[in-house]
């Protein structure tokens, strides 16, 4: 009998287990900042509607920049904010991985 009940516990746990999404993707944002060479630049990545990024969610950033961020394996939207000297210069939001060309910034003024 408790042969049957640990081998029923291990196919639970072996079969519950199925259903996680395992995984994960890479986010990548770049771009160039020309007219804040001497202001404290970062960029925030938010997921969803979150209001302030994680602090693993946020780097600092001069010059030309491309920043890597691990992502969720499934589809949603991203919103990507640079901030210099606590004001945000630019924001971009948009679905990966359908538009993840929209997180290359460009040249940022």
């Amino acid at each position: 009998m408790i042969n049957k009940a640990i081998i029923i516990a291990v196919i639970f746990i072996l079969t519950g287990c199925t259903s996680l999404r395992m995984g994960e993707n890479v986010l990548f944002i770049s771009g160039d900042l020309v007219n804040h060479k001497s202001e404290e630049c970062s960029i925030h990545l938010l997921y969803e509607s979150e209001n302030t990024a994680s602090s693993f969610n946020i780097r600092q950033i001069t010059g030309k920049f491309t920043e890597d961020f691990v992502i969720a394996p499934n589809n949603a939207t991203y919103t990507a904010k640079v901030v210099c000297d606590g004001k945000v210069v630019l924001q971009q939001t948009a679905s990966y991985p359908s538009k993840a060309e929209l997180f290359n910034l460009g040249v940022i003024q």
